[in-house]
């Protein structure tokens, strides 16, 4: 089963339903399939012609702006049998460069000529929307293609932050993806009726996931060009918007901007990955969004979802919640042994959501899989009532005089005084201690602490070591 056949009976049953909404177009779930599919037919005859002798799927990159054509050009690639390539128009050129000819892919679809300046790309048919749009579409529908059994079971390919500047690249199947849509299902409750907002990059998997989901089930999806006030507060206001998914920065930008001077009754749910949200946040949401439930879940690229908090239930607000649906958690040591409650450990998941390996490899660290566990080696432990928390990554902790010291922990100290807008905890090389902490601090206007009154508030939450 494909991502896509959902859509495609739905749109069959909704043809006039708006599907798509950005600040230049629309699309009615019946435009918005029938392009996927002329498109997708394009790419099948393509795929003949530039069959490998290692019968690889098409390649198809795609180095797009949020825009239409991109969900529609995704769709196209899963209904043809190819595999998309999500790439980044905020890498360097020379990286694109890189990665392009490093993957081989086969085509590249880009917004504007000035996309491919100084891109050297030997072996890739190069189509920008500006001027070569036609090339995408077929003059009719392969309706074949609707019914026909791929044998690609690969979604597509994207990338995550290795542990040089060269992303890892992973591949995620339409299964991982249909398996993830079924648990979210469950915990977030989405329906046909929603009114999606989601104004993230369509090349971060947060904003990709959350609008295929949306389509899948017959929402209306709302998309930003770039992440720009004014936009977000238009639709807001005109459109009727019930759901937002975004990052906790973009939700901090909305609650600074918008407190005591609007609020929106209408959203119903808020979800929001990527960080943990600041406790000083939470006011201001409430405030700006009163009838919203606040979802934040915690996950990686390589595992997908791992555990999802509710925000405004009784649970420990500095915790990432319980297990997702579908997800078992198990804190191991150094010897694969697992750790009792309280105890950190390295995070290992179960579930289906994980991907099998990355793409051609990748450097060896990092992620892990062991029968049918896997780990990005994120540090934390579990409470007495079942509770998650996450504390660093593995290759983030400061050793000071022996001590393991998380950045993330004493980072949610610092974000719990109401004086601090911003922080960042790093260790120093020092010739006694091997290193020290040190803070960077921004603070909320005219609330400034001496460091000695930072320290006597912090020390009734951590312990003193780490603040020395």
């Amino acid at each position: 089963m494909r991502i896509t056949d959902d859509i495609i009976m739905y749109a069959d049953c909704h043809p006039d339903k708006i599907a798509l909404t950005s600040k230049a177009n629309k699309r009615t779930f019946g435009q918005l399939v029938k392009n996927a599919l002329l498109i997708a037919t394009k790419l099948a005859n393509l795929s003949k012609k530039r069959r490998r002798s290692d019968n690889r799927p098409l390649l198809l990159g795609l180095l797009l702006n949020n825009r239409c054509e991109f969900v529609e050009l995704f769709l196209a690639a899963s209904i043809a049998g190819c595999t998309a390539v999500i790439l980044d128009k905020k890498w360097p050129r020379k990286q694109i460069e890189d990665i392009v000819e490093w993957y081989q892919i086969d085509v590249l679809v880009v917004d504007d000529p000035k996309d491919l300046e100084d891109i050297i790309l030997k072996n890739s048919i190069k189509i920008d929307l500006t001027n070569n749009c036609k090339q995408l579409y077929c003059e009719e529908v392969d309706l074949d293609l609707i019914h026909s059994v791929i044998d690609n079971p690969d979604l597509f390919i994207g990338f995550t932050s290795g542990t040089t500047s060269f992303p890892k690249a992973f591949m995620r199947t339409h299964q991982t993806w249909l398996e993830s849509f079924i648990a979210s299902s469950q915990e977030f409750k989405i329906s046909a009726a929603e009114h999606i907002l989601a104004p993230g990059a369509l090349c971060h998997g947060l904003t990709l996931y959350s609008v295929l989901e949306g389509l899948k089930l017959g929402a209306s999806i709302f998309l930003l060009d770039n992440f720009e006030m004014p936009a977000m507060v238009y639709f807001l206001r005109n459109e009727n918007i019930s759901t937002l998914i975004l990052v906790p920065t973009m939700l901090k930008k909305i609650t600074k901007t918008l407190l005591n001077k609007e609020s929106f009754s209408a959203v119903k749910k808020i979800i929001t990955s990527g960080s943990k949200l600041e406790s000083s946040m939470l006011h201001e949401i409430r405030v700006i969004f009163p009838n919203a439930k606040l979802y934040e879940y915690y996950g990686a690229s390589e595992l997908g979802f791992v555990t999802v908090h509710d925000v405004f239930s009784p649970q420990p607000a500095d915790s990432v919640g319980r297990p997702f649906y579908g997800v078992e958690v198990e804190f191991r040591d150094d010897n694969d042994r697992p750790v009792g409650v309280g105890e950190i450990g390295t995070l290992w998941v179960r579930s289906k959501f994980v991907i099998h390996c990355y793409y051609s490899g990748g450097d060896g660290v990092g992620f892990h899989l062991k029968n049918g566990w896997a780990t990005v080696e994120d540090q934390g432990y579990r409470d007495s009532q079942g509770y998650i928390y996450i504390i660093s990554r593995r290759n983030q902790v400061i050793i000071s005089g022996g001590l393991n010291i998380y950045p993330v922990e004493v980072e949610s100290a610092l974000y719990s005084l109401s004086e601090i807008s911003e922080c960042c905890v790093f260790g120093l090389p020092d010739s006694y201690w091997g290193h020290i902490v040190c803070v960077a601090v921004s603070w909320n206007e005219g609330k400034n602490l001496s460091r000695k009154e930072l320290l006597t508030r912090l020390s009734k939450k951590i312990s003193k070591f780490k603040l020395t």
